[in-house]
C-alpha cells in the first residue's frame, strides 16, 4: 500500500481511538448504582424527589440505605470521587482506544519515514533539485548580479536588472528549494530543516525587498538588500554543512 494511503489510515485508527477514550472516560467516575458503592463519597448530588429536589448532596458518603433509596427512584449511575478499575464499566473501550492508538500512530510514522526516504531519493536523482546544487546556483547568481551592476552606469538600468535578475533567482532557485523538504528532513532532522528555513526565509525576503525598491526606483534600497542577501548566503551555507 502507497504511503499516503498508509497514514490515512493510521490517523483513522488514532481519530477512531480517541473518539473509544472519550466514550471510556465517561463511566470511569460514574459507576452503576450498587449495594458495594457503599463507603464511597459523591462527587455530584444524586437523584430527584417528588419535589424535584436532590435525593443526596455532594460529599455525602454512601450507605446501604441510601443506596436503596437512590434505587426506589429508579438512578441507574452515581459520580463519586473514588476511581476502581473493576467499577469502571467501559475499561474495554479504553484499553482498545489505546491499542488503536499505538498501531495508528506507528503505521503513521512508518508511512512519513517512507516518504521522507522516497522524497530524499527522488530529489538526490536530480543534481538540480538537490538542496545544496540550488544554494550554490543563488550564490552564483547573486555574485553576478552583483559584478554586472558595476559595470551599469544608468540608474534605470540597474533597477531594472535588478528587478529582472532577481525575480529568475526567486523563481528558479528559491521557490524550488522548498520542494526539497523531504531531502532536508531526511538528512538534518526536523530541527535542522527548521533551522535552515529559517534562514532561506530570511533570504527570501532580502530578495523580495531587493524587487520591491528596485522596482519603485529605489536603488540604494536594493543594494542593501541584495548586500544582506549576500551575507545571509553564509548562514545558508553553514547550515547546510556546505565549506565556505
Amino acid at each position: 500500500m502507497e504511503s499516503p494511503g498508509v497514514k490515512l489510515i493510521g490517523f483513522l485508527l488514532m481519530t477512531v481511538a480517541l473518539v473509544l477514550g472519550t466514550i471510556a472516560t465517561t463511566t470511569a467516575y460514574v459507576p452503576k448504582l450498587d449495594p458495594a458503592l457503599a463507603g464511597l463519597t459523591l462527587n455530584l448530588s444524586a437523584g430527584k424527589s417528588a419535589e424535584g429536589t436532590p435525593i443526596l448532596q455532594p460529599d455525602t458518603v454512601l450507605t446501604t440505605e441510601n443506596i436503596a433509596e437512590l434505587q426506589a427512584a429508579n438512578v441507574k449511575r452515581v459520580r463519586v470521587k473514588e476511581f476502581s478499575f473493576p467499577r469502571w464499566t467501559h475499561w474495554p473501550h479504553f484499553v482498545i482506544g489505546v491499542a488503536l492508538m499505538i498501531v495508528g500512530a506507528l503505521l503513521v510514522k512508518m508511512a512519513t519515514k517512507r516518504q521522507i526516504a522516497e522524497g530524499a531519493a527522488s530529489t538526490e536523482e536530480n543534481v538540480k533539485l538537490s538542496p545544496s546544487r540550488l544554494v550554490e546556483q543563488i550564490e552564483q547568481d547573486l555574485a553576478s548580479l552583483r559584478s554586472e551592476l558595476e559595470n551599469l552606469l544608468d540608474t534605470n538600468a540597474r533597477v531594472v536588472t535588478i528587478v529582472d535578475r532577481v525575480s529568475d533567482i526567486l523563481g528558479d532557485r528559491v521557490l524550488p528549494f522548498y520542494d526539497t523538504r523531504p531531502t532536508l528532513i531526511g538528512k538534518f532532522g526536523l530541527a535542522g530543516f527548521a533551522g535552515i528555513m529559517d534562514r532561506v526565509s530570511a533570504l527570501e525576503r532580502s530578495l523580495n525587498r531587493a524587487w520591491s525598491a528596485a522596482a519603485d526606483e529605489h536603488e540604494p534600497e536594493a543594494m542593501a538588500s541584495l548586500e544582506q542577501a549576500a551575507s545571509i548566503m553564509v548562514d545558508v551555507k553553514a547550515r547546510l554543512g556546505m565549506t565556505a
